[in-house]
């Protein structure tokens, strides 16, 4: 994957990719992304199975499968474009990653516009769409239950205004914890922001 630790690297630089522990936690990570994408393609296929009838003979030779395949790995991180082309190599740590997350988060939006939520397909949306408003829906769902329970078990409130005064506001759904805030919306929160902040701008 991109955050292989020593990928690219030569000579004894490139060893790094066998030291004690790195090597575990580079195929820990690919694994567990592996795991993810398969049970994400696993369930949608058999969801496409039982809404169009197809066998998944059918759903491979008609070319769903491997749309379903090509939104997991976005899903989970991995797309066959770079943010920025070239200009993505110098400019960012990963730009497959961050282009992985546009796209995933543009599908989303279109998803969501055509009224797919988790118990139901929209209207006209594609199995992509579908998908990554699915699961952005529930990354939403899940990451403002877990926050919202985990600031009153602290005695906390959460904040909910995204805009303080026309600016991104640094407390939305935060949890504060030890003397710093965190989000569990990960780099969806940073978009998020980032996207305010260009808009300010």
């Amino acid at each position: 994957t991109e955050f292989t630790v020593g990928q690219g690297l030569s000579g004894k630089l490139g060893a790094l990719r066998n030291a004690p522990g790195v090597k575990q936690a580079n195929r820990a990570f690919g694994a567990g992304g592996d795991v993810l994408r398969r049970e994400w393609n696993d369930a949608e296929l058999l969801a496409e199975m039982s809404h169009t009838g197809k066998t998944a003979q059918e759903l491979l030779k008609d070319g769903t499968a491997a749309r379903i395949a090509s939104i997991g790995n976005k899903m989970t991180g991995w797309t066959e474009k770079r943010f920025a082309g070239e200009w993505g190599d110098l400019l960012t740590f990963a730009p497959r990653w961050l282009e992985s997350r546009l796209e995933t988060l543009a599908q989303g939006a279109i998803g969501t516009a055509k009224g797919v939520t988790p118990l139901t397909r929209g209207v006209g949306a594609t199995v992509e769409q579908r998908m990554a408003a699915q699961s952005l829906q529930k990354l939403v769902g899940w990451s403002t239950l877990a926050t919202v329970g985990i600031n009153e078990a602290m005695g906390n409130e959460t904040d909910f205004r995204p805009l303080v005064d026309g600016r991104w506001n640094p407390n939305f759904m935060r949890i504060r914890f030890n003397g710093r805030d965190y989000s569990l919306l990960g780099t969806y929160d940073s978009l998020a922001r980032l996207m305010v902040g260009v808009g300010v701008a």
